[in-house]
């Protein structure tokens, strides 16, 4: 399946090359012949017509399809939180995970049904959300993404001490427990350095695959009926099975 190009990819480029070449909106205005609040109204919202991209890709030199073969090949970076940011999701879960239904495609009136049916305050938590710059929070509960998924914690941050032992441990208890229809492979065998970096290399980018395929479905999808995946990909060279099942302890020393 030939990978399609989303409207962030789009966007993410473009605001490169922007910043590479020196312009700012007001130069991308003058070439589109539009407005300056036009153009950053196209910008933040991914609006682009056909035309308008031949004539952006033209402006930077580009073929068109070259263009587009160049946003495809975007990875978006995962947003990481500010230390601000990790202070108020540690001291408030509710906000960390309404901002993760928001970037996921929940609409409000959908979290309305949701939290309220939780007892969870939705406006506070907007409010919140919205202090922190995590959202741009309107009259009648308009709002507007800031930052876009996928997020990352701070390595050893307060997000990642507050909940990495947590998550860790509940994905350890759910595989005591898996059922039919969790998929839980275990396997052991031997290879060398060169064939398991090889192989840890095609995981990463399978899984980058279905995050970037999972990204472009929220987009035209109607994500009300989306399940949560959660994916724990660990391989490791310590700790065989022979260490486990037959403890060194086990044989008296020669």
């Amino acid at each position: 399946m030939e990978k399609s190009v989303t409207t962030k990819q789009i966007v993410f480029l473009l605001k490169k090359l922007l910043k590479k070449h020196g312009y700012n909106y007001s130069d991308l205005a003058e070439i589109l012949a539009i407005s300056e609040a036009s153009a950053k109204r196209i910008m933040s919202q991914g609006d682009f017509s056909l035309k308008r991209l031949e004539k952006i890709s033209e402006w930077f030199g580009l073929d068109f399809f070259d263009f587009l073969d160049k946003a495809k090949s975007v990875h978006l970076e995962p947003y990481e939180f500010s230390s601000e940011q990790e202070e108020a999701l540690v001291r408030d879960p509710n906000l960390l995970y309404t901002m993760i239904l928001l970037s996921v495609g929940y609409t409000v009136s959908d979290l309305s049904a949701k939290l309220n049916k939780e007892q969870k305050p939705l406006d506070r938590i907007l409010q919140q959300l919205d202090k922190i710059g995590l959202i741009e929070l309107h009259a009648n509960r308009k709002i507007k993404l800031m930052v876009r998924a996928p997020f990352r914690m701070k390595k050893r941050g307060q997000l990642h001490q507050a909940y990495y032992d947590k998550f860790v441990n509940k994905a350890c208890e759910h595989l005591r427990q898996y059922n039919s229809e969790d998929q839980l492979i275990v396997s052991e065998f031997y290879m060398s350095d060169n064939l398991l970096q090889k192989m840890r290399k095609e995981v990463s980018e399978v899984h980058s695959k279905y995050m970037d395929l999972a990204r472009m479905e929220q987009e035209v999808v109607d994500v009300s009926n989306f399940k949560p995946v959660t994916e724990i990909i660990f391989n490791t060279n310590q700790d065989s099975w022979k260490d486990v099942l037959i403890p060194s302890k086990t044989f008296p020393d020669s």
